[in-house]
């Protein structure tokens, strides 16, 4: 099954490249590996999945987030 993968998170490459053998992702520009799965499939629903990243942070020294 041919699934559609996300750019990379770490560098926007489309070029991210299913790896059969290791069941995971893999950015052919910048060499970023994704999760592991326990099946091809699994590895490309993992690479998909992205973390919600909060714009704000109580514990974050000021200056790191947001330019403040």
């Amino acid at each position: 099954m041919q699934r559609t993968l996300i750019p990379c998170p770490f560098c926007g490459s489309q070029q991210a490249k299913l790896s059969y053998p290791q069941r995971c992702v893999k950015c052919a520009e910048c060499g970023t590996c994704g999760p592991t799965g326990e099946t091809a499939e699994q590895g490309a629903r993992l690479w998909n999945h992205r973390a919600t990243v909060p714009a704000y942070h109580p514990t974050a020294p000021l200056g790191l987030i947001g330019g403040h």
